[in-house]
């Protein structure tokens, strides 16, 4: 399929960058003038929050941002796991006396999308959480996060000491194992999980709530579900997939899994979504 790429030239003619969408997808016209050392820039300003997340795409979720609001990002295809997630979710919250608000995020694959579409429709239709009726809003929200990957990884920065960089794998490689939730504590990002999070939540009455007045809400929450869940549960294998196109700058010789931090191997695919009734073969790498 056509990847689209922006090459930035200086006033010299020199080239500044090969590609400069990601930094565009993530900073828009702040990226300005586009070159490494500005996007290098403006990495030493982020930090790894929900602001980074969602900054410029949704105002109703930039506005839940505050220390007194708990915030499940959440996303996948399934219906009815969606469905038993937010009602467990809600549920725990109204229990322990917090304000907490959900967000529906769709899923990263676009072959997906009219699935997706349907999901969302009905997230609304059912008031299970706030979900975005645009289908561009979605696919910007994974736009950016796919751009703020390739960033790192053009700049170097896919090691395992670069908060954002394991943010963003956990999020992209829990999307292609089906449910997955972020949850914050204002800004704060307090854990992002795969689908058994709909297990820690389901358990509350006879597992955790008691350790809420102590612990607080969200420590008893991530306790629990690291504690007892995942450790009956284990932890699912990582996985990437990278286009191997322009826009994706270059692929990493190695990448370590964020898990258990040991190197991922590395595999060849290809895949065909039928993209618009695009019968074009992407090649793909899969760690």
């Amino acid at each position: 399929m056509n990847k689209p790429i922006l090459v930035v030239l200086d006033p010299q003619g020199n080239e500044a960058s090969l590609n400069a969408l990601h930094m565009i997808w993530i900073w828009g016209t702040e990226a300005f003038p586009f070159t490494r050392a500005r996007e290098e820039e403006l990495w030493r300003r982020e930090t790894f929050t929900l602001n980074l997340i969602v900054d410029g795409i949704d105002a109703v979720i930039f506005n839940w941002i505050n220390p007194g609001n708990y915030i499940f990002l959440y996303g996948g295809d399934d219906l009815d796991w969606i469905r038993r997630f937010t009602m467990a979710a809600k549920a725990t919250a109204k229990d322990s006396d917090v304000k907490l608000e959900m967000a529906y995020v769709g899923k990263r694959n676009h072959s997906h999308r009219e699935q997706i579409r349907r999901i969302s429709e009905a997230v609304r239709a059912e008031n299970l959480s706030h979900s975005w009726a645009e289908p561009a809003l979605m696919w910007f929200f994974w736009a950016r996060l796919e751009s703020m990957l390739y960033s790192k990884i053009q700049l170097g920065k896919s090691d395992d000491h670069d908060e954002v960089m394991q943010g963003i794998k956990k999020i992209l490689s829990y999307d292609k194992l089906g449910g997955w939730a972020l949850l914050s504590k204002g800004a704060e990002i307090v854990m992002i999980t795969h689908g058994v999070i709909e297990r820690t939540v389901t358990v509350y009455d006879r597992t955790w709530k008691t350790h809420v007045p102590t612990k607080g809400y969200s420590k008893a929450m991530y306790d629990h579900h690291h504690d007892e869940v995942l450790r009956e549960t284990g932890h699912p294998c990582a996985h990437f997939d990278f286009h191997i196109t322009a826009r994706s700058g270059r692929i990493p010789e190695k990448m370590n899994c964020f898990e258990c931090h040991r190197p991922m191997e590395k595999y060849m695919s290809f895949a065909c979504c039928h993209d618009e009734k695009l019968l074009d073969q992407d090649e793909n790498y899969n760690f």
